[in-house]
């Protein structure tokens, strides 16, 4: 209600300056042209019969001309400033009404009789256009201007020709009353529409606006969420028996400062490790539940959980002395325990494994896409038996299943989460669909010889074959 009254108010004061621009003119255009009909009044009648209508029209229209121009703009009250508008235009019209129905039947010449009422008539016409702004401002125009004139045709000349005038007039009248009525209307929607719009562009610019600064926060809150989980991450050590490559690319991108950044829930950690007196090297690959914040608060929990362990094994004996499989379940069972304390909300499937120095392999899979390995340019994929639930589900297996096997010179090895089959296909058609197949991206490893940067240009460098 408030704001439909706020609205209203804007209209009235729209309209009321439009009116206030349009008298201004009107009133200049209106007494230049009853002052040279004065003037012609006196070609043909006595300068006493019409001094007195001359100088009331000088005052009045003096009067008004001084009102529109400079008092009305000191006046706050718009009710207060229309009405001083009316008192002054009805006076002003009505003693010259009068001076018309007066001076009229004094003047013999008749081409100055018809003067006076082509101006009557045209006078009601323009200010009917004139003052469509206003829905009162025409009436008291009109009937001021016409019902002095009528009243003598009708009532003191009662001749036919002057009775027909009069009704002409006043069916003319009319007609304008209709046409300002309707057009004030319509002037009236057009502000209303116009402000509606308005108002809407304005709303839309405030929520684009609000947006933007929402989008903003949303991505710095994003940013500092990535420089807390970046430094958890680790993908090279020395090289050495074994060549580490690794590729992270996360699910959320995110502009900020000038620059796109990525987050996301998918974790890579390798590192070098001496359990038993011999050397490991280390590498876990773990999917967070969740996608940008929620995948990235379980990668980042999952992250120091990781870091722990591994500088608690590099500073204190009693944990670097430890078997890789014994090493391997505590691992798992403490970052099982930790996960479990959100009850269910954060989930992660990892793999954990451990690669001694002459090949043989010890690894954990709890719930994560299985290893693949590239051997004699083939790949073989491993099985999905004997994994461990993933990390935080609360559901423990009564044995604890350890893989191991020997790699082989040449042999490459990879562990990917589940995003390596997130493949868009081309049909036949020529319409893309994401890949539901688990098997695909072995035969894009097959297809790259087990070179993974051929691999993932395979993938997502659109060179995969229409299926």
């Amino acid at each position: 209600m408030q704001a439909k009254g706020r609205l209203a108010l804007i209209v009235r004061r729209d309209l009321l300056e439009a009116t206030f621009l349009f008298v201004k003119f009107a009133l200049i255009g209106y007494v230049l042209a009853v002052g040279l009909f004065y003037v012609m009044a006196l070609q043909d009648t006595a300068k006493q019969e019409i001094s007195l209508f001359i100088t009331v029209f000088a005052i009045l229209s003096l009067a008004a001309l001084i009102y529109t121009f400079t008092v009305e703009r000191f006046i706050k009250s718009l009710r207060i400033r229309k009405a001083g508008l009316l008192i002054f235009i009805a006076a002003a019209f009505v003693a010259h009404g009068i001076s018309f129905r007066e001076i009229l039947p004094a003047i013999a010449d008749e081409k100055i009789r018809l003067v006076a009422y082509c101006l009557m008539v045209g006078v009601t016409g323009a200010a009917a256009f004139t003052f469509t702004a206003d829905k009162h401002i025409f009436p008291v125009v009109g009937l001021t201007w016409n019902l002095p004139l009528m009243q003598y045709m009708i009532f003191n000349s009662r001749t036919l020709p002057d009775i027909i005038l009069a009704s002409m007039q006043a069916i003319y009248l009319t007609v304008m009353f209709v046409v300002q009525y309707m057009e004030f209307g319509r002037r009236q929607e057009l502000i209303l529409t116009r402000l509606q719009i308005l108002r809407e562009k304005t709303a839309t610019i405030a929520a684009k606006n609000l947006a933007h600064k929402t989008i903003e926060r949303q991505n710095g809150d994003y940013f500092l969420l990535r420089l807390l989980f970046e430094p958890l991450l680790k993908f090279q050590i020395p090289k050495g028996n074994a060549e580490i490559e690794t590729h992270l690319q996360q699910y959320k991108t995110f502009p900020f400062r000038g620059k796109t950044h990525a987050l996301g829930g998918d974790y890579i950690y390798v590192d070098e490790l001496t359990l038993a007196g011999e050397k490991y090297v280390f590498a876990a690959n773990a999917d967070a539940m969740g996608k940008s914040v929620q995948g990235a608060s379980g990668a980042i929990v999952f992250g120091v959980l990781m870091n722990t362990i591994i500088q608690r094994t590099k500073l204190r004996e009693s944990e670097a002395s430890k078997s890789p499989e014994r090493w391997l379940k505590e691992a798992y069972s403490e970052i099982d325990n930790v996960f479990r304390t959100f009850d269910g909300a954060m989930i992660v499937s990892a793999i954990l494994l451990l690669i001694h120095e002459t090949g043989t392999v010890f690894h954990v899979n709890a719930e994560h896409p299985p290893l693949v390995l590239y051997r004699d340019c083939k790949v073989i994929p491993f099985s999905l038996e004997n994994q461990l639930y993933k990390f935080g589900t609360g559901i423990t297996k009564a044995d604890f299943p350890i893989q191991i096997f020997k790699l082989q010179q040449g042999d490459r090895l990879v562990l990917a989460s589940d995003g390596r089959d997130d493949i868009l296909l081309t049909g036949e058609d020529g319409k893309t669909f994401m890949n539901h197949e688990q098997d695909i991206f072995g035969e894009s490893l097959q297809t790259a010889e087990g070179d993974l940067k051929k691999c993932i240009q395979i993938n997502h460098g659109g060179q995969r074959p229409i299926r």
